[in-house]
């Protein structure tokens, strides 16, 4: 093969031409070659095998499979050779060889420091600038002085003008020969990576991204030391975006394949996510033996494909032999599913997390990644569940839109248990306020004495709930098992003695009128309000006064006068703008209602206000912060910016974790939350794989205890929507039981709606119907008309019309729900789903164009709610509409297309077999005959 140029003095001329090239889009890269002037004919040859090699580099090994390119080298120089002499070194002999160059054995030839160095001899000789840049290069990387990462000694132009690196030597394999030539196990296995992961978070803390983690770049040396090598392609971070360097403006997208994150392989912007993806493929392969992904075809674009979409699969399935699938399943299957996470987001937010996770397996704790052991115990445990944890919960009733777990106040122990810990943290928190006031020299000794009273009287709040609560548990372990009303009465009685202080009494009061509010007693709940906000005003606790009239707002707003309710509230929060606490409950209150009435906008306005009075005080504990965090996740799910509600979960769950709380009353409804995100994305598997998560965790706060009421429901309304009728029954039965035990009327009121749906999927459309006549009758003026318990028997009610013929009924129903969701601002997965139902109607009833219109419109929003996420089971849904319409229109080569679209959205999100991918792979099927 000729060189490329003649010589090098046409460099500069072929590098700014080529700059030209590559601003040019690549479908009119060769019409802008054509029409190069006729000075520039004698390297037109030249430039398109560049663009050629540009293209390769793309996707190319950087240092394995990138094409060579023929430079000229000095007069009578034949390449590097043992003896010759490179800058200060003198080549000894050549470890290896790849198509951007080779790496020699050298030492030193100056009589400076004898230590044997790895010289790198890229093939990207005489370009203009490379020694400017190959310094910048340097710079960057000799910042990494780690005992797990080879150091990069120097980098220069030789008196030739060929480029080198002298970098650390390191007498070592890569790690995966290494465990295979030393026959370790998979604790030793787990070391290793330990190693790798300090390497890699140290590089992150300086700001570099790696890019090419795979084995042959991880040697272990054999005292079992890793040394992490070939920072060539890596970034230099810049708050959220990655500066190029110099290797990596000239290697583009270069990467390797095997090891590359979706979205390296997508060439979207990558942050340290990329790196943890890359780190799991390397611990899969390290682990089990093979790779994540099994291909048929071997090809660079299935490989790349599966990256993209494929399911990675569980770790102890792809082992081999009884004792590494057992040594794997659990807790490290659980560690790579979430560091192999397609979605950026969605994985360990940093190396260190999942460092953090590999050691607490080794060590036997629990993990951030939670290893799926529900379902065995689930099933022993189904017949003999208490009613005091599921009761509980079933504040926390949030499928699309529900109370959002209201702190998760009622989930450990009838609410109470969780109650004194909310006045102990508030205790905890006005101790802190009190002792920073202190400190402040400015600040007035009263004001002091001032603070650590409030202290004082919220110690004395938390430790009279706290003992009422050990008082009321010891009665009722006495007897046995009570109903939750039962206990409530139990605990007004208990409430009455005398002795207590006026502060103490209204501490318990309040916290029993939560219960009561949690489980829809709202009269009950007003008149102990009443009492504790008598009491609270005797005793002069100012802070216990705004925490009574704040749950009395949220009561009012909860029942007949909703409006005076929410305008009490926001009077509320401006009245406690210089008590954060106060404000931060009452806006909280004010977003809870929000998401209730499914107004997304309102519920995204009061989170983001509490998050800000939050944020701004001395010491936002990183749990309160989560809280914040999710709350307004809830409300960016609403309204369909679905990557910001992803992300928002993300972190807030990493500030569970970092409080401590991982495995808290809130961190269950997060995750339910969170799976609730997915759905709306359009994802019902990874909606059920959070779902799952959840009930580990509540499980393993309370194993013989009762799910919450909301996971439960959330959990069998995807598995409906999976089509995995059975055991959505079975699960819509179990909701309605913990629902009936617990007397939270929105909860009874979701139970009838899954059971419903059930027999309605099922094929019993009669009973679906008795079922939602009965609820609408008995449940209307019990629960808000808004709210999304009643829309989605009005949603059920319409899909039963559209199956029995009752179009114009069908469309009425329909059209309310539209209008509703309209009114609130949603526009997310919700409302997809109306307009697509609308569609459907509107076929039925011969009416093409407005279907069409629906169709599009519902298009647009389950792509908004996509987001970055591949494939969506609504985005699908609404193609498979569209094509409908467009076929009824007589449009059949655009129904083709839509449906071909269509069809990757159903198989990657709700399975092959599932009714909607048959059904539409007939459609398909039908316009091909």
């Amino acid at each position: 093969m000729r060189p490329l140029i003649e010589s090098a003095a046409q460099w500069p001329l072929v590098e700014s031409l080529i700059d030209q090239a590559l601003d040019q889009p690549v479908d009119e890269r060769q019409r802008w070659l054509d029409a190069l002037p006729p000075e520039h004919t004698p390297l037109k040859d030249t430039l398109r095998r560049l663009l050629r090699a540009h293209a390769s580099a793309e996707s190319a090994d950087i240092f394995g499979q990138l094409p060579a390119l023929p430079l000229p080298l000095p007069s009578g120089q034949q390449g590097p050779a043992a003896g010759d002499l490179v800058g200060p070194y003198r080549l000894l002999r050549e470890l290896g060889q790849g198509g951007m160059g080779s790496v020699w054995l050298a030492e030193r030839n100056d009589g400076q420091l004898k230590r044997p160095v790895a010289l790198k001899l890229p093939h990207l000789s005489w370009a203009p600038g490379l020694a400017e840049r190959m310094a910048r290069e340097r710079d960057i990387l000799a910042t990494l002085e780690h005992a797990h990462i080879a150091r990069l000694y120097d980098a220069a132009l030789d008196g030739h003008g060929r480029p080198w690196l002298a970098l650390e030597y390191v007498q070592g394999r890569p790690i995966d020969e290494h465990a295979r030539e030393k026959s370790l196990d998979v604790g030793q296995r787990v070391r290793l990576l330990l190693q790798v992961c300090d390497a890699v978070a140290y590089a992150h803390s300086r700001l570099v991204i790696h890019r090419d983690l795979k084995p042959a770049n991880i040697l272990v040396t054999d005292d079992g030391q890793v040394k992490l090598l070939d920072f060539g392609i890596a970034k230099l971070v810049q708050g959220d975006t990655t500066e190029a360097t110099a290797l990596t403006a000239m290697a583009g997208r270069a990467m390797t394949r095997d090891y590359a994150s979706p979205e390296q392989v997508r060439g979207d912007a990558l942050t340290t996510a990329s790196d943890v993806y890359s780190l799991g493929v390397v611990a899969y392969e390290l682990l089990v033996g093979v790779r994540p992904y099994t291909l048929q075809r071997g090809s660079a674009a299935e490989l790349e494909e599966a990256i993209e979409t494929a399911e990675v699969p569980l770790a102890s399935k792809a082992a081999t032999g009884p004792a590494l699938r057992k040594a794997l399943h659990g807790d490290l299957d659980a560690i790579l599913n979430l560091a192999l996470a397609k979605s950026a987001v969605q994985r360990y937010p940093t190396v260190a997390a999942l460092r953090q996770d590999f050691e607490q397996h080794l060590l036997g704790q629990p993990l951030q990644a939670q290893p799926d052991r529900w379902r065995p115990r689930l099933r022993r445990l189904a017949q003999r569940y208490r009613w005091w944890l599921g009761g509980a919960a079933a504040a926390g009733l949030t499928l699309l839109g529900g109370l959002y777990a209201q702190l998760a106040v009622m989930l450990a122990l009838a609410a109470g248990v969780a109650a004194a810990l909310w006045q102990r943290q508030q205790a905890l928190v006005q101790r802190d306020l009190a002792r920073a006031e202190r400190a402040r020299a400015a600040q007035s000794a009263e004001h002091a004495l001032a603070a650590a009273e409030r202290a004082r009287l919220a110690q004395e709040r938390a430790s009279a709930v706290a003992e009422f609560l050990t008082e009321l548990l010891g009665q009722a372990q006495a007897d046995t098992p009570i109903t939750l009303g039962e206990l409530l009465l139990r605990a007004e009685k208990l409430a009455q003695v005398e002795g207590a202080s006026p502060t103490q009494r209204a501490a318990v009061l309040h916290a029993i009128a939560d219960m009561y509010s949690a489980y829809s007693n709202l009269s009950k709940a007003a008149e102990l309000l009443g009492q504790a906000e008598t009491l609270a005003l005797s005793g002069q606790d100012m802070e216990l006064l705004g925490q009574v009239r704040i749950l009395q707002a949220t009561v009012i707003a909860q029942g007949s006068n909703p409006s005076a309710g929410i305008l009490a509230l926001e009077q509320l929060a401006q009245q406690h703008a210089g008590q954060p606490l106060l404000a931060i409950k009452a806006m909280t209150g004010l977003a809870y209602l929000a998401q209730n009435n499914n107004d997304a906008a309102a519920a995204i306005l009061w989170a983001d206000r509490a998050q800000q009075v939050l944020l701004a005080m001395p010491w936002p504990a990183p749990r309160a912060q989560a809280q914040a965090l999710a709350n307004l996740a809830y409300g960016k799910s609403l309204a369909g910016q679905t990557d910001e509600a992803l992300a928002l979960y993300a972190d807030a769950m990493q500030r569970y974790q970092q409080g401590h709380a991982a495995e808290s009353a809130e961190a269950v409804s997060v995750l339910n939350n969170w799976g609730l995100a997915e759905l709306v994305s359009g994802n019902p598997q990874r909606a059920l794989q959070r779902f799952d998560s959840a009930v580990t965790v509540a499980l393993r706060r309370s194993p013989d205890g009762e799910l919450p009421l909301y996971l439960l429901g959330n959990r069998a309304r995807v598995l409906l929507i999976l089509h995995q009728v059975e055991e959505g029954l079975a699960a819509a039965a179990q909701v309605g039981r913990v629902a009936a035990r617990s007397g939270h009327a929105d909860g009874e009121l979701f139970a009838l709606s899954l059971h419903a749906d059930a027999l309605r999927r099922g094929g019993d459309r009669a009973g679906a119907r008795a079922l939602i006549d009965g609820a609408t009758k008995n449940f209307e003026g019990r629960v808000p008309a808004g709210g999304p318990a009643l829309m989605g028997l009005v949603r059920l009610r319409s899909l039963l019309d559209l199956d029995d013929g009752r179009l114009e009924s069908a469309l009425a129903g329909i059209e309310q729900i539209v209008v509703s969701y309209s009114a609130g601002g949603m526009a997310g997965g919700p409302m997809a789903s109306a307009l697509g139902g609308r569609a459907d109607i509107l076929l039925a009833l011969g009416d093409g164009k407005r279907a069409l219109a629906d169709a599009q419109q519902s298009l647009l929003i389950s792509r908004q709610s996509q987001g970055r996420q591949p494939h969506s089971a609504e985005t699908g849904m609404a193609l498979r509409r569209q094509g409908q319409a467009q076929a009824a229109l007589g449009l059949a080569t655009l129904a083709a297309a839509a449906w071909a679209e269509a069809e990757p959205h159903f198989i990657h999100t709700l399975g092959r077999e599932h009714p909607q991918t048959q059904h539409l792979q007939q459609l398909l099927k039908n316009c091909t005959a």
